[in-house]
């Protein structure tokens, strides 16, 4: 049984939380990637966006379930909040440029990637504690690569989301029929949101296609040859990174010891830097935890920890449960939205007004006031992906 949620007294503030995983993931590419002439490369604006998404993901999702009571923030409200905390976002913003032509441009890759995390986030809810991912298609492989002593792993920094550790991930090519694959629910563990076993029968065989794409990628990362690896276990959990799709979650050790692979970080530490809250207060701010720099390896924690009990390498100290059955998640209203009509005429106000009213503290509170609680993201999307078509 899952146990309490954390107490809503030692939440980090909706505003403080945001400004905190700004500092650390978004003000590095800030500062470093503008030009004299204040111009920025396609390649950092991918950058920002991917940086962006981190933080949206994070506090929609993550911050979320461990303090439910927390307002989820539309797209709207997130950029709104985002521009007043770090006002350079603004020139990647388009809902807040006046120009007469924009509604003809595409959409910044900054607001593309700051829809996408909410609405990863809404799929996910951070509300329900079960998950029913049925039918979700693996969009990609992750593999947890341990030593032969089962002491040591391999993540990478920086890979994925910069600042923040990650295990092996390749993307499965949805193109290729042979891989594309939906969960099937007969091996779902809902309670745990995660297959507990691998996939039978028919499957069988895209299961194989799955665990040589894991192997590939392996390869790719490491160095290491198929033959010097034994798969431990494979799951199937979550992703983080494209709505309601799954991964599939390999453990996998190296047979012999290889001082040239460099997987010198102990298991239990990365394990211990998966719990607890993601922001503490320092003095009279907040600052990031390691939970941050650790997140993607979240949707596989529980399975990493009842590894760690099962092998008995805790040494015979219980391991604090870690991932989803860490928090008890109270029901939310996420039913009510507003209709589309609404959000059209409220979207063009935005557009059309000052930014300097649009960034007021006032305007700011009255949006993250009536906020939905979530609503407004389903209906305002349709209508800003109608806008740019």
């Amino acid at each position: 049984m899952a146990s309490k949620a954390m107490d809503v007294a030692d939440a980090c503030p909706t505003e403080d939380f945001i400004a905190a995983l700004l500092e650390y993931l978004v003000e590095p590419k800030l500062h470093g990637e503008s030009s004299a002439k204040g111009d920025i490369s396609q390649i950092a604006q991918e950058s920002i966006a991917k940086q962006v998404h981190a933080v949206v993901l994070l506090y929609n999702y993550y911050h979320r379930k461990q303090y439910p009571q927390l307002e989820f923030l539309c797209f709207e409200s997130f950029c709104k909040l985002a521009v007043v905390i770090k006002p350079a976002l603004m020139a990647h913003i388009r809902l807040f440029q006046r120009s007469n032509d924009t509604e003809s441009q595409p959409f910044p890759l900054l607001e593309e990637s700051i829809m996408e995390a909410c609405s990863i986030s809404m799929s996910l809810d951070a509300s329900e504690d079960d998950l029913n991912i049925d039918g979700w298609p693996i969009s990609k492989v992750a593999v947890f690569l341990v030593d032969s002593r089962k002491e040591n792993c391999f993540l990478q920094f920086g890979s994925i989301t910069e600042g923040v550790w990650s295990v092996i991930e390749k993307d499965v090519d949805v193109s290729n029929n042979s891989l594309e694959v939906p969960v099937d629910s007969d091996h779902v563990n809902k309670k745990k949101r995660i297959i507990k076993k691998p996939l039978k029968g028919k499957s069988s065989s895209k299961e194989g296609h799955f665990q040589q794409f894991a192997f590939s990628a392996v390869k790719e990362a490491t160095g290491i040859d198929q033959s010097n690896l034994v798969v431990l276990e494979s799951h199937v959990t979550y992703s983080t990174s494209t709505e309601k799709t799954a991964v599939y979650f390999y453990i996998m050790q190296l047979t012999k010891a290889d001082n040239s692979i460099a997987l010198q970080i102990p298991i239990k530490n990365t394990i211990d830097s998966l719990q607890g809250p993601l922001a503490l207060k320092s003095s009279s701010w907040w600052t990031h935890t390691s939970v941050v720099e650790y997140f993607l390896l979240l949707p596989y924690a529980e399975v990493l920890s009842d590894w760690l009990l099962r092998e008995g390498l805790s040494d015979g100290v219980q391991v604090q449960r870690v991932g989803l059955e860490t928090i008890n998640i109270s029901s939310s209203d996420w039913s009510e939205r507003p209709c589309e009509a609404e959000v059209s005429e409220r979207y063009h106000n935005h557009v059309n007004d000052s930014a300097a009213e649009l960034l007021s503290s006032e305007t700011i509170t009255q949006s993250l006031k009536h906020n939905d609680n979530n609503g407004c993201l389903g209906s305002e999307m349709n209508f800003i992906k109608a806008e740019s078509q």
